[in-house]
């Protein structure tokens, strides 16, 4: 159960064929034997035939402009006060000449005999990427070729099999900024003449994100920490020595935990969801990971939590979204919290996801 004011929650983080395979009658050569390998625990004969058969199609990139106006006013008051008695004209002329500037980064390269020709500007298209399997697995020697692997994967019962990944997203953003407003104010009979003048410089703003490479309803992937006590170290979920929760710990990326995120937004590991307590007042919670079974029965409140661009997590649980580690509080020791600031002896930290 969750034991103190603090609850930590601890974060563990396509459209083209395969080889064909043959058609012809099934030969019980050396070949479909090193394929069906049953003497031989260390050959995956039918997962390697399915992986080899697969064939993964990434779509081209997708990219959306969005353009953000922002408005500046400024007026110029001009006064004039005469007591004579002369006809009062008041022309006025603004020159308001508008000029776009867009700051391009320049690469320095050696300049080669080719750069003194000019050269016609080509503008191609996006294309989506297409990835087949070639290699065959070396217990598979004896089969001279794709076409010999590809029948005798095929006599296994082993069929093609095509996915296609996430498309890419590139979003543009360009704010644009522009007003002028000159006004004048005659108070008394008087001949004047004003030439105001007025330039503005508009400074044009281009700013490009990627989408996340875990975007998606369902990602999963593991998690590292940026930062803090554990920079660089991965998380996993372990007991916390209770019996009943378990929190975060750090290691290596070989003991890191896979986790997931449903489409309800609550991030697990396995059948465990992260959550806290319903302390509303508290400035931080230990970050546990419970069955829902044990998170419905003592009424704790689960983590909301996403991919951002960049492949940072973000979670929220009430008003708490500050990763933390706390070394020496009681029931935490080396593990993490989230809370609304980071607390007196705590040190803050980033969660990178990188999917799997």
């Amino acid at each position: 159960m969750h034991s103190s004011l603090i609850r930590l929650l601890f974060l563990a983080v396509g459209a083209a064929a395969a080889p064909a395979a043959s058609t012809s009658a099934c030969n019980e050569d050396n070949c479909l034997r090193a394929v069906q390998g049953t003497a031989y625990t260390t050959r995956h004969g039918t997962a390697d035939c399915q992986s080899y058969f697969m064939t993964t199609v990434t779509p081209a990139t997708s990219t959306s402009t969005v353009t953000v106006t922002a408005t500046a006013t400024t007026t110029d008051m001009f006064t004039i006060t005469n007591t004579g008695t002369t006809t009062a004209t008041i022309p006025v002329t603004v020159i308001i000449p508008e000029t776009a500037t867009v700051t391009v980064p320049v690469f320095a390269k050696r300049m080669e005999m080719s750069d003194l020709v000019r050269k016609p500007t080509i503008s191609l298209a996006a294309r989506q990427m297409t990835v087949r399997p070639s290699a065959i697995p070396s217990y598979a020697s004896t089969c001279s070729g794709s076409v010999r692997y590809s029948s005798a994967c095929s006599c296994i019962g082993v069929t093609a099999t095509t996915t296609t990944a996430p498309t890419p997203i590139t979003t543009t953003t360009v704010t644009v900024t522009t007003v002028q407003t000159s006004a004048v104010t005659q108070t008394s009979a008087a001949t004047v003449v004003i030439d105001v003048t007025t330039t503005i410089l508009d400074t044009v703003t281009v700013a490009t994100v990627t989408a996340s490479v875990c975007a998606g309803p369902t990602p999963t992937f593991v998690l590292s920490a940026v930062g803090g006590s554990f920079d660089g170290q991965y998380a996993q979920v372990i007991n916390s020595g209770d019996g009943f929760d378990d929190v975060i710990s750090f290691g290596p990326q070989s003991s890191a935990s896979t986790f997931a995120i449903d489409t309800a937004g609550h991030i697990h590991v396995g059948n465990e969801y992260a959550n806290t307590n319903t302390d509303p007042g508290a400035p931080a919670f230990l970050f546990y990971f419970n069955t829902p079974a044990q998170i419905a029965a003592s009424n704790y409140v689960y983590a909301s939590c996403s991919i951002l661009p960049g492949d940072t997590l973000s979670c929220v649980d009430q008003t708490q979204t500050m990763f933390q580690t706390c070394p020496g509080l009681a029931d935490a020791g080396s593990g993490v919290v989230l809370g609304s600031t980071v607390l007196a002896g705590c040190t803050g930290f980033t969660f990178m996801a990188t999917c799997m």
